[in-house]
Formats: C-alpha cells, structure tokens, sequence
C-alpha cells in the first residue's frame, strides 16, 4: 500500500479588508479555491501562515458535516501551521473553516470561507 498523500498549502490572511480575505495558495504557489478530494486514509492536508505581518497565529477551525469525526486539526505550538489528517472513513464532504486571531488581541476571531474536503472512496 502506498503512503498517504500529503497536500500542503500557503495562507495570506489580510484583515484590513471587511471580510478578511484569505488567498491559499497549492504547492506551485498558484491561488486555488477547490475542495480537497481525499481517497486514501490517513491523509495530510496541511496549512502554513506567510506573509504574517499582523501576529495571526491559527485557532480551532470550524468543522461541519463531519459526524463520524472522520478529519483530526493540530496547531503547531507557534500557530503559524494547522495540519488535518482525515481517516477517509466516510463519503461525505466536510465544511472546514479555517480560524485566526491576532496574538496581541485574541478576542477577534477571523474565519475563512470554507475549503472543502470530500472524502471519496477510490
């Protein structure tokens, strides 16, 4: 059986605008906004914060649609990296939301739209 894959992408987080605008960008650095499709389990989907200028670390993310609990969040212990790992236990698509705050004010909650993962048997 082969290893898992590992999906890995960029976030550029600008809270000056109203809503906040999140740009996540794929492994060749190019702006994408498709759901992740996940067919094997054990599978890593991975976000790293750049261009932080404004002291954002990641918070729990919000998680919809996923009842059997099937996609597992870590947050790196300096914020800047959440990493998922979804067992592809189910078919379904899950709503996921990634979070932020700003580390000097983390009353102030700023949620991304929802990048989507589908989880689909091969």
């Amino acid at each position: 059986m082969s290893a898992a894959p590992a999906y890995n992408f960029t976030v550029k987080v600008n809270i000056s605008e109203a809503p906040p605008v999140f740009a996540i960008y794929d492994g060749k650095q190019n702006v994408t906004a498709q759901p992740v499709k996940v067919t094997q389990p054990n599978t890593t989907i991975t976000y790293q914060l750049i261009n932080n200028t404004d002291d954002l670390v990641f918070v729990a993310p919000v998680i919809n649609d996923d009842p059997n609990h099937n996609l597992i969040s870590k947050i790196s212990d300096d914020g800047q990296t959440i990493k998922f790992t979804d067992s592809d236990a189910n078919n379904e698509n899950i709503c996921m939301q990634l979070q932020v705050i700003q580390s000097g004010t983390p009353g102030k909650v700023y949620t991304s739209p929802d990048p989507q993962i589908r989880n689909r048997k091969n």
